[in-house]
């Protein structure tokens, strides 16, 4: 079966199971539909799986038929599904563009040569320094190729063991800035952006001094703005405050983590996450309504997430990793239970290459404190 007919499959097993608790219940779908607050049209459609409605519906529907959230759960793996065939989708795009890069050092090298170290990978890149003529598509695919690398060898090492290697890749990218020409320059600005901000988040989580990552925040500002790329500005603007969070500046981590979210251009993932990392900072000033709204608004964009492949810079803002930092909410807000339902079902959906990050193995430690305190 293609991964297209399992996704269909797996709708109507989902939109089935819907119908089977629903008759157990003893309710019409016109019933259901009045306790649950969305149209009978909704429920007949997500019953024979023609559509799949929002998170909300299924946690409503689990709520008003009592299944113990088995509803929401298979939901969850629905949408976990359709998220890998798109991340598999750009990974093989990605590795179709790094494959180019590869074959075109080893034209220019002329040898048989095994594939290359990450040094021979950066030599289109290291070849261009201080040549403007030669910042062009090879050495900025080169530089964003080794970055992605970077990217993927952080997650099954620690940020402390990839800093060097990404402080050298920002100092080329700068090299680079003060030499593109214009046919480039807004490539040039945002790869720079970009690397700018993996700096300061490495800066920040490796325990660097604060003036380090703020640094490398502010410079991924700068080139965002030259750039108009809203998608940096607002990251940078989003790490900003999640640093303003862990150091207990609550005011100022809404207000950052409001900023990131202004902009509609942004990505809507991106978007999520900050509603939920602002009600995070509202909980914990103890300002209940003002957490519940920006839950609502983050639930909003969760529910309605573009099916486009997540980009490089932001692979991780996937629907689990979303239901993890909703359930940092609900622990602040004193619900335990929502707490460990959510960090449950992300972390058991989470992607294989990303469950031994550093992250990762930090929320499942939570998880198995909340459990522990229940």
């Amino acid at each position: 079966m293609s991964d297209d007919g399992y996704i269909a499959a797996a709708r109507r097993a989902l939109g089935e199971r819907l119908a089977q608790c629903r008759s157990a219940a003893g309710l019409s779908q016109g019933q259901l539909a009045s306790f649950v607050g969305y149209g009978r049209s909704t429920i007949a459609t997500a019953e024979t799986g023609r559509r799949t409605a929002a998170l909300d519906f299924w946690q409503r529907c689990d709520d008003v038929l009592t299944t113990g959230g088995v509803l929401t759960r298979q939901y969850i793996g629905l949408r976990t599904v359709v998220e890998q065939q798109r991340r598999t989708l750009a990974l093989t795009a990605q590795a179709e563009r790094q494959a180019r890069v590869l074959n075109g050092w080893r034209r220019a090298k002329e040898t048989g040569a095994a594939a290359p170290t990450l040094d021979d990978e950066l030599e289109p890149a290291l070849a261009a320094l201080g040549k403007p003529w030669k910042v062009g598509a090879p050495a900025l695919d080169a530089l964003a190729s080794v970055l992605r690398g970077t990217r993927l060898l952080e997650d099954q090492t620690s940020s402390s063991a990839v800093l060097p290697t990404v402080r050298n890749l920002a100092a080329i990218a700068d090299v680079y800035v003060g030499d593109a020409r214009s046919a480039v320059r807004a490539q040039t600005l945002e790869l720079a952006s970009e690397l700018h901000l993996y700096l300061g988040w490495l800066s920040f989580d490796a325990g660097c001094p604060p003036q380090q990552p703020g640094k490398a925040f502010d410079t991924a500002m700068s080139l965002a703005v030259e750039a108009d790329n809203a998608d940096h500005l607002a990251h940078a603007a989003s790490f900003k405050g999640y640093v303003a969070l862990k150091a207990e500046r609550l005011d100022q981590a809404v207000t950052l983590s409001e900023v990131a979210q202004r902009d509609s251009r942004t990505l809507p993932a991106l978007r999520a996450f900050d509603g939920y990392q602002a009600g995070w900072a509202h909980a914990l000033a103890g300002q209940t309504r003002c957490a519940e709204h920006a839950m609502v608004t983050a639930d909003q964009l969760l529910d309605n997430l573009p099916g486009d492949p997540l980009p490089d810079w932001g692979y991780w803002y996937h629907l689990p990793f979303l239901l993890t930092q909703r359930a940092l909410v609900h622990e602040a807000l004193g619900r335990p239970d929502r707490a460990i339902a959510d960090l449950g079902a992300g972390l058991a959906e989470m992607p294989d290459e990303q469950r031994d990050a550093d992250w990762a193995r930090e929320l499942e430690h939570r998880l198995g404190e909340l459990r522990l305190r229940q």
